[in-house]
């Protein structure tokens, strides 16, 4: 099934079906296309670059005062450390399907 899904998203959409496939998908999982840096939906040619779009800067700011920023969605953090040289959190994730 994944694989099927990782081709699904490759697959290359013609031109005059981009606007209405995506439309589609913002309008189901409730994507904020303002945020895109491309907000021309027919420059994405398959979903895949569309769900991996970059974004404008600053729109997403990440707040460094916090020690961890986010999780994983469908993962849950088990065990979080701070490591004796400050330079990375360490955070080990265990997927809610395990």
């Amino acid at each position: 099934m994944s694989r099927w899904c990782g081709q699904f998203n490759q697959l290359v959409l013609p031109t005059w079906l981009r606007r209405p496939a995506f439309r589609l998908y913002i309008w189901l999982f409730g994507c904020c296309l303002e945020e895109a840096a491309v907000q021309d939906l027919t420059k994405y040619r398959n979903l895949s670059e569309f769900f991996r779009r970059n974004l404008r800067p600053g729109v997403r700011p990440i707040d460094s005062s916090q020690i961890l920023v986010s999780a994983s969605v469908n993962d849950r953090v088990i065990f979080y450390r701070v490591p004796v040289t400050a330079k990375l959190s360490e955070a080990l994730a265990a997927s809610k399907h395990a």
